[in-house]
């Protein structure tokens, strides 16, 4: 009887986690068709993008054609960039960038002064432009392509 009721649960959160996988996959593809979508409104070309974000054409190509998703630095790296010139950046993706969050949690004491200061360097990057802050040793770099 125990058996039988253990061998339930661990189905049942075998189910739950299958399932939750399974939303998660359609969410990206979603995602990833809605940058397609963007990519032809905004008259965007693949190469274009693929230079923006450090990646190649064929890898740009993918993840628009939502083929063979995964949560990557290019397939965030290519939605967001695409998402940009439908809305600019919103508060839900600078929450969602974990190298964002984690250079504010490295770096911010938690005072409301100090997070005036970063704020202020961050801002004073904007001049820079992406194109001048994604320098050619950080576009060099291989990340989890």
């Amino acid at each position: 009887m125990f058996w039988n009721s253990a061998q339930a649960i661990i189905l049942l959160f075998i189910n739950v986690k299958i399932d939750s996988l399974r939303m998660i996959d359609v969410a990206m593809k979603a995602r990833a068709l809605h940058a397609a979508s963007l990519v032809k409104l905004h008259g965007l070309s693949q190469t274009q993008i693929a230079e923006a974000v450090g990646a190649s054409q064929p890898q740009v190509s993918r993840v628009l054609q939502g083929q063979g998703l995964r949560r990557s630095r290019v397939y965030e790296d290519v939605c967001l960039y695409v998402e940009r010139f439908d809305h600019g950046v919103t508060e839900q993706a600078v929450r969602e960038c974990g190298e964002l969050i984690s250079a504010l949690k490295d770096t911010w004491d938690g005072t409301a002064g100090h997070a005036r200061a970063l704020a202020t360097v961050i801002r004073s990057l904007r001049v820079l432009g992406p194109e001048r802050v994604m320098g050619p040793e950080v576009q060099g770099v291989e990340q989890d392509r």
